[in-house]
């Protein structure tokens, strides 16, 4: 009788893991791709996009539609409510007996005219943005919250960056902002080709920031975590950084350079953007 049973369940969890798997091949499977769109008027104030552990990627269009391409395996969904879309995909029924990997990412069309704000929240997925030097993506904000996932920000130019990540990691190259807010917990960021203001606060992560334009303010703050910070030649700064057990280093051409006490000035240039370093146990480097 016992052994009719574990029969019975091995043919059963077969026969489901058959299914998840094979089911496009099915005369009866409907293979159509998930695909959801939305038209965005001018009432629209953000779009937020919620991926968990889904692959994305993020593509201009010049119609005025937001548009999802995901696969049979995929569930799309897209929301508008006071102001706001909602587009989430997730994998559809049973995905963690699907054993049937593919390289398929999520297709999401954004609007060239939509330049309000984004919210972008990933949990152990990846998005990567696909815009050209000559028609970056233009936003009054952009905000990441990423979980383990991972995230390629490519040529971007937003009033507002915010980014919030704990053992995920973030690659920007060529972006503008006028104002930043990044926490790290124990991931990764690197940026490169970036112009504007840098507000960021590390616990054991790690940060690399390539500055190709100082335009404000710079503050990092650093636990136990490692930053580099690579300024441009004519960079315009006055520096002051303090140390708990941590290290400052410099290989910049400060004038009047000070380190004693655990503090380190200096300046460039005219002293006009300041820049304040804080390394607990941590390491910062100015290069």
């Amino acid at each position: 009788m016992v052994k009719n049973s574990v029969a019975i369940l091995l043919i059963l969890g077969g026969l489901v893991v058959f299914y998840v798997n094979f089911n496009e091949y099915l005369p009866w499977s409907n293979s159509a791709s998930a695909e959801q769109e939305k038209e965005i008027d001018e009432g629209i104030e953000s779009i937020e996009i919620t991926l968990g552990s889904i692959g994305a990627k993020l593509i201009p269009t010049d119609s005025g539609i937001v548009r999802v391409e995901g696969d049979k395996n995929q569930e799309v969904t897209i929301d508008e409510r006071r102001g706001k879309i909602e587009i989430e995909v997730k994998p559809k029924g049973l995905s963690f007996f699907n054993f049937n990997f593919k390289d398929d990412d999520v297709l999401i069309y954004l609007p060239m005219s939509y330049s309000n704000d984004l919210d972008i929240t990933l949990g152990s997925g990846q998005i990567v943005t696909q815009y050209d030097k000559s028609d970056p993506l233009v936003l009054n904000s952009l905000s990441f919250n990423l979980g383990s996932g991972r995230a390629v920000v490519e040529n971007i130019q937003t009033d507002d960056f915010s980014f919030k990540g704990s053992s995920g990691f973030l690659s920007i190259d060529n972006m503008s902002t006028k104002n930043s807010d990044i926490e790290v917990s124990s991931g990764k960021i690197e940026i490169d080709s970036y112009v504007g203001p840098l507000n960021a606060t590390l616990s054991s992560g790690l940060l690399e920031a390539n500055i190709k334009e100082l335009t404000g303010p710079v503050d990092v703050t650093v636990s136990s975590g490692a930053a580099t910070l690579k300024l441009p030649e004519d960079a315009d700064f006055k520096l002051n950084g303090t140390t708990g057990s941590g290290i400052i280093t410099s290989s910049y051409p400060l004038q009047d350079k000070k380190t004693e006490n655990g503090k380190m000035t200096g300046y460039s240039g005219e002293g006009t953007h300041s820049i304040t370093l804080k390394a607990s146990s941590g390491v910062v480097r100015v290069q």
